[in-house]
């Protein structure tokens, strides 16, 4: 059974903002990333700052970690530090991406689930997805 900290649910937007001219013609923002998303809700802080106290390990591989839940003292597993290939659409932008569980497992083995943190490994912006790299939310530098 996985141990779930309440989720507030997470609003991607679908379509950069559109800015209306003199003329009624509408154009994006030049500023508008092809990856444009909301800001990320709890869960994701939650597990951005556990992960954050153990460093973002950078493994390459993926790696199990037994720790504690602070919600209930009870031990879990959380797996992190692969490699991420940036190859699933919609793209993150690119850099030299890490992927991070975000939700912890109450047995060994048990499916890790969809849940994930991608961050940059120079430039530190993190993502979540709830859907297993099918969307994003930026959580911002961590």
């Amino acid at each position: 059974m996985r141990t779930r900290l309440r989720r507030t649910p997470v609003a991607i937007v679908l379509a950069a903002a559109v800015v209306f001219t003199g003329t009624g013609a509408v154009a994006a923002p030049a500023s508008a990333a092809p990856h444009a998303v909301a800001a990320c809700a709890a869960p994701s802080a939650t597990f951005a700052a556990w992960w954050t106290d153990e460093g973002w390990p950078r493994t390459g591989s993926n790696k199990e970690y037994q720790t504690t839940d602070p919600s209930d003292g009870d031990t879990v597993w959380i797996w992190g530090g692969e490699t991420y290939r940036n190859d699933s659409a919609p793209e993150l932008p690119s850099g030299t991406y890490n992927s991070y569980d975000a939700d912890f497992l109450t047995s060994k083995g048990e499916n890790r689930g969809a849940d994930r943190l991608v961050r940059d490994a120079t430039t530190h912006e993190t993502y979540y997805t709830d859907d297993h790299y099918g969307s994003w939310c930026d959580m911002g530098t961590t």
